[in-house]
């Protein structure tokens, strides 16, 4: 267990079989230190904090605070599970220990919040909300998963796990995002759920303490295009008064010029959601849709091929042509992390696939974050 205090004191055990299992909630992804409670024990060595400390756990559900304990200078054990312990040498003003709850709830993911309804479908269009704080821009980032316009969901770990578990505990407020994959739904009407989840998250920002002009739009794959489709018309943001947010992180999506893609041999799981009408592929264009100048905007791309050939990196460089004509600052990043990698690794430092390594993959994402104010 790192010491976030300074004092370089990590609390630690030698014996591995004696060490507790680092965990996740199921549902938020949140990590906590399973204790067995029989011989699992984590130490550090402690100075002479005296008889009038403080110690706060966060646990699920709660937070526990102790008063009035004595930490003696020698070992001091944890062994009961928990998100994270807290160790002040005096007592708190009723003021420290309200700021303290609120910060050691979000630690544990007690204050977020779950299939929170932002648009009129009430079985798709929700998202999750995972609370945090501690930055001081208070940012959000709202991440949109991909699977083709027909597959994927908001809770699972390859759209959330190591994202989250990187910014969560930098201070960002993270959320992800359902929309309606049914066969028959157009990946357009898709594009305006996106509008929608962002704008009810510029609308309830100030209430979960955030700003909501330092939000961060991201998506991947078929959700980097709807993403992409959403911020690029115009005409969709304003039928649901999306307002200025911060910047785009576009995770490999080739669908930018989807009347080139139809236009030749193409993978099938395009046939389906975008059916035969090129006037319907012009629409779901991103190029083809874009009217102006955008907040800045990063695209990653793999370049092992993805799974769209060439067009990945072509229809990428189309596009940010024809943003940066329009004056938008736009970066491309490429990696040898294949498709899936690069959603599943962002986060993880360094990003380890299969069978490459990209150890600057996510310090550079958080280097564009700095390019941006964050």
């Amino acid at each position: 267990m790192a010491d976030l205090s300074g004092n370089n004191l990590p609390a630690r055990k030698a014996t591995a079989t004696a060490r507790p299992l680092m965990k996740y909630l199921p549902v938020p992804h949140r990590p906590y230190l399973a204790f067995d409670g029989v011989d699992d024990v984590l130490t550090t060595t402690a100075p002479d904090m005296g008889s009038n400390c403080t110690i706060v756990r966060s646990f699920a559900g709660g937070v526990s605070i102790q008063t009035g304990q004595t930490i003696a200078a020698g070992s001091w054990n944890q062994t009961l599970s928990n998100f994270g312990a807290m160790v002040i040498d005096r007592a708190l003003t009723a003021a420290e220990t309200a700021n303290i709850t609120a910060f050691m709830s979000q630690l544990s993911g007690n204050d977020d919040e779950y299939n929170l309804q932002y648009g009129a479908d009430p079985a798709n269009e929700l998202l999750d909300v995972y609370h945090s704080s501690g930055h001081p821009k208070r940012p959000i980032i709202v991440m949109v998963h991909g699977g083709g316009w027909r597959n994927g969901d908001k809770n699972l770990s390859n759209v959330v796990l190591n994202k989250f578990q990187h910014w969560l505990p930098k201070g960002f407020t993270c959320v992800s995002v359902n929309y309606n994959l049914a066969v028959g739904t157009s990946p357009i009407d898709q594009a305006h759920s996106v509008a929608k989840a962002l704008a009810y998250v510029q609308s309830h920002a100030k209430a979960w303490g955030c700003n909501p002009k330092n939000i961060v739009w991201m998506g991947h794959s078929a959700g980097a295009h709807l993403s992409n489709l959403a911020q690029s018309d115009a005409s969709i943001r304003r039928a649901h008064g999306v307002k200025p947010w911060l910047g785009s992180l576009l995770l490999d999506s080739a669908a930018y010029n989807v009347y080139a893609i139809m236009s030749v041999a193409h993978l099938p799981l395009y046939d389906e959601p975008w059916g035969a009408d090129p006037q319907v592929w012009i629409d779901g264009s991103p190029t083809y849709r874009l009217s102006g100048r955008l907040p800045p905007t990063m695209c990653i791309v793999s370049i092992t091929g993805g799974p769209h050939g060439e067009s990945d990196s072509e229809n990428t460089d189309e596009w940010i042509a024809a943003a940066n004509a329009y004056g938008t600052r736009t970066t491309r990043r490429d990696t040898a992390l294949g498709h899936g990698e690069l959603n599943n690794l962002l986060g993880t430092t360094p990003a380890v696939g299969d069978t490459v390594t990209d150890a600057t993959y996510t310090a550079d994402v958080d280097a564009w974050l700095a390019t941006i104010g964050l």
